[in-house]
């Protein structure tokens, strides 16, 4: 297989993002969606971001890890979170001002500041997404998609005689 099918990315789609699901919402049983740009070297946006909130630091190494994390994520969420579908408000104070679903569910609607808030008070879910922006895979041409998982065959039970 050539090297462009097995790594190349198809850039329209680094842009303008992909949508990823990342679960079934168990009270309306529809998927939990979210649309992610490319997380790579080429988004020079992300790039300019981090750079932007990181600059106050000389050396990368004097970053400490939580204010490295609080960087991280406000890129991703200025430049990476493009979009979702289907998340539900779970914010006790804020299910007043959530959008009805047509089941009657709030849905939390996406904007910088609940983005912000869902990957600081999800972690996993912000590790995830990021994983997944970061990844070529989740930017290939369906027909160009490559499992690069080795293939280790199957194991079979030795004949017995």
């Amino acid at each position: 297989m050539s090297l462009k099918k097995q790594f190349g990315t198809n850039q329209d789609k680094e842009k303008e993002g992909v949508w990823v699901e990342v679960g079934i919402e168990e009270v309306n049983e529809k998927p939990i969606r979210f649309k992610i740009a490319r997380l790579t070297q080429r988004n020079k946006e992300y790039q300019k971001t981090v750079t932007k909130h990181g600059r106050k630091y000389q050396n990368v190494n004097n970053i400490p890890a939580d204010v490295a994390l609080a960087i991280s994520q406000k890129a991703f969420v200025d430049c990476i979170l493009l979009n979702w579908e289907n998340v539900l408000e779970y914010r006790t104070e804020q299910l007043s001002s959530g959008f009805p679903s047509p089941n009657g569910e709030m849905l939390m609607p996406y904007n910088k500041a609940n983005a912000t808030f869902l990957m600081k008070d999800l972690p996993d879910l912000y590790l995830l997404l990021s994983n997944l922006a970061a990844s070529p895979e989740t930017f290939m041409d369906e027909d160009e998609e490559v499992d690069l998982k080795p293939d280790i065959g199957t194991l079979e039970e030795p004949e017995k005689n």
